[in-house]
């Protein structure tokens, strides 16, 4: 709960301005039944027209006045929460995107997309509802028992028990339900990953007719969150029947005294029932708030979680510059995941110079994509030095260095928007030349002349529209917009038939930059100046394709299946 209210210190003024007039709110509702007694008991019961009119225009303007404070304290409790909602999800969101590849292993995307949407909601709702609820059912709580012992002070003893057992219901009812809201989040974490899951795999999905089997997971997990929703509400349906019924008996009490002492006095009695019901009214409210607080408390640990999260790459705290990257080294590298205890690379060592192309071939599993996630610092090695320039690349400043190397992948990422607006994330200020010079290194010029729109055509969402070799091209074309140093291509032209291939690899081993190509073609893979091998995390081979064909059993058997002959 601290977490909440420190995010609405920076608007505590308009914080204070709300509960101000909410307090005039809270007073003008309170001084309605006693300015109603006055009429009863004076202007009705002494026939007397003046106080009738008198109190009655009051009454008028107290409602009126109350209803304005209501306005207004609605205005800025609306402000108010945007404002922190919308504060925390950008911090949330800014936070996210520090996060390493390690800190995406521990929380996933479907956590997080929860945490950014469903936990900011219960976040800013409870900043909302509490200069609404939380705030007015205690003032009006305490204002509606004060005024009942001042007009009639023989009830004090019942109000005394009645908000003894009230405060038990409502104690009960936190320290319950806390445990099961923070269930229903984490079971509406699971959806969400599941529901990402389906919509990503969705091709997969209709291509084995799976539809069935995952509408029966889907169902599974969905039926979970049910049942996780029903045990916290059912706290809730245990306990606000129990504060009802106990202030209905506090009203039967009443009624039930004041008949046997003959009170005369019906205006007082009115005005005490209308107390004993904004009572019932306050404590309700405070066991709605009390469910919303046990709700955005648990959202904001959660949201606090990735706030505080240790990011698991440091910067260098004092970076070297890096104007042109002359040579890359790795140097004894071993890595293991965090989450895992089996070493993923063991030792590997190579060099790399400007100009200078590999290929990396291997196995399924091997750890060829593991090798090349440590070149940009995606994860850091576990044993061993990954050298750039001589240096280790902990040395240099991570956008400095990622801002030289690019990463082509098997499944290229495409974003919702223009062909020319996805060139221009590498660099905004590529000129029409540019694009034009990049697409046509990756093969891309003619088919996106050949589109209707040229460059200005708009892609769907991860380029749906668009054949798997065209996107793989067009990530191609982007990489090379930012005048890249290392260009690494992790079976980046798989959906490329081999003419086209061969075309687009002549063109980059022409470019004056270091080329690294993970592969699972010996066709590919020989085109490099040098071919490093590996099986079982470790090099098995490193050295040139003829040269490999003698040496290196792992390769022979890799050239034998694809090419054959010896």
């Amino acid at each position: 709960m601290n977490f909440i209210f420190e995010k609405i210190k920076p608007h505590r003024l308009a914080f204070i301005m709300a509960i101000i007039f909410l307090t005039f709110e809270c007073f003008c509702d309170l001084s309605l039944p006693m300015i109603m007694s006055y009429v009863v008991d004076l202007g009705i019961g002494g026939n007397s027209i003046r106080i009738i009119l008198r109190f009655g225009l009051l009454m008028l303007m107290m409602a009126l006045f109350g209803a304005l404070c209501a306005f207004i304290r609605n205005r800025l409790a609306a402000i108010v929460s945007e404002k922190v909602g919308g504060e925390v999800r950008n911090e949330v969101y800014t936070k996210i995107q520090t996060f390493s590849f390690e800190n995406f292993d521990k929380i996933t995307p479907g956590e997080l997309i929860t945490r950014l949407t469903n936990d900011v909601t219960q976040i800013k709702s409870f900043v909302y509802g509490m200069m609404r609820i939380l705030i007015k059912a205690p003032l009006t709580c305490i204002g509606a028992m004060v005024l009942i012992i001042v007009k009639t002070q023989e009830y004090a003893f019942i109000l005394g028990v009645l908000i003894v057992f009230s405060a038990i219901w409502v104690c009960l009812n936190v320290f319950i339900g806390y445990p099961r809201y923070g269930a229903v989040q984490e079971k509406l974490d699971k959806l969400n990953s599941k529901i990402r899951e389906f919509l990503i795999g969705i091709r997969i999905v209709k291509a084995f007719s799976a539809e069935k089997k995952e509408n029966e997971e889907f169902v599974e997990v969905s039926k979970a969150l049910g049942m996780a929703n029903v045990k916290a509400l059912r706290v809730a349906a245990i306990f606000m029947p129990l504060v009802n019924f106990t202030v209905n008996m506090g009203i039967v009490v009443i009624l039930l005294m004041s008949n046997i002492k003959g009170k005369a006095e019906v205006g007082s009695l009115m005005a005490t029932i209308n107390y004993m019901i904004q009572i019932l009214f306050a404590l309700s409210m405070v066991s709605n708030i009390v469910n919303r607080s046990v709700r955005a408390t648990s959202s904001a640990n959660r949201v606090k979680e990735v706030l505080e999260c240790t990011i698991c790459q440091k910067d260098s705290v004092n970076p070297i510059p890096l104007k042109r990257i002359e040579s890359l080294e790795f140097n004894k590298v071993s890595f293991t995941y965090p989450t895992s205890t089996v070493e993923t690379l063991k030792g590997i060592s190579f060099s790399l110079k400007k100009g200078e192309s590999l290929a990396i071939i291997g196995p399924t599993g091997s750890g060829k994509s593991t090798l090349i996630n440590l070149i940009p610092r995606f994860y850091d090695t576990t044993d061993g030095k990954v050298l750039i320039n001589c240096n280790s690349i902990n040395n240099f400043a991570m956008d400095n260095l990622r801002g030289k190397i690019r990463v082509v992948t098997q499944r290229p990422i495409l974003f919702s928007g223009t062909i020319r607006e996805n060139l221009k994330m590498a660099k905004e200020s590529a000129s029409e030349e540019e694009l034009k010079e990049a697409l046509e290194k990756a093969g891309a010029l003619n088919f996106v002349n050949a589109l209707p729109q040229g460059l200005d055509t708009v892609l769907g969402q991860r380029g749906v529209n668009l054949s798997g070799g065209q996107k793989q091209r067009l990530s191609i074309a982007r990489s090379l917009c930012g005048g890249c140093e290392v260009l690494i291509l992790d079976d980046a032209t798989s959906a490329l038939d081999s003419f086209t291939e061969a075309k687009v690899l002549n063109n980059l081993l022409a470019l004056p930059l270091m080329l690294i190509i993970v592969t699972q073609r010996i066709s590919t893979a020989r085109r490099a100046d040098n071919i490093l091998v590996l099986d079982e995390g470790s090099c098995v081979g490193y050295d040139k394709h003829t040269a490999l064909l003698s040496n290196c059993s792992v390769y022979k058997e890799l050239y034998s299946s694809q090419i054959g002959g010896n």
